[in-house]
């Protein structure tokens, strides 16, 4: 699909369309970000409660999650969205 027919059928979706589809996208945000939240306070209270993860395990999380947070974001391409530049 190129530009100009993305462009049209934007223009055709009605604007009830489009603004639910944007707070369904907040709401999504939203709650991944709680998600998050609360994973890090379990991770935090695991890596209290055991000795051997207390030194270094903090570090190793960062680690593992930054990597896999990078490879998923190469791995699912880009967004559909407008370009920036």
């Amino acid at each position: 699909m190129d530009d100009q027919e993305k462009k049209k059928k934007e223009e055709e979706e009605p604007a009830k369309h489009r603004i639910w589809r944007e707070v369904r996208t907040l709401i999504l945000a939203a709650l991944a970000f709680v998600t998050a939240l609360a994973w890090n306070s379990a991770f935090q209270g695991l890596f209290e409660s055991n000795k051997f993860l207390h030194t270094g395990g903090p570090w190793v999380y960062a680690i593992i999650i930054s990597a896999v947070t990078i490879g998923l974001t190469f791995a699912l391409g880009p967004i559909d969205a407008p370009a920036i530049l």
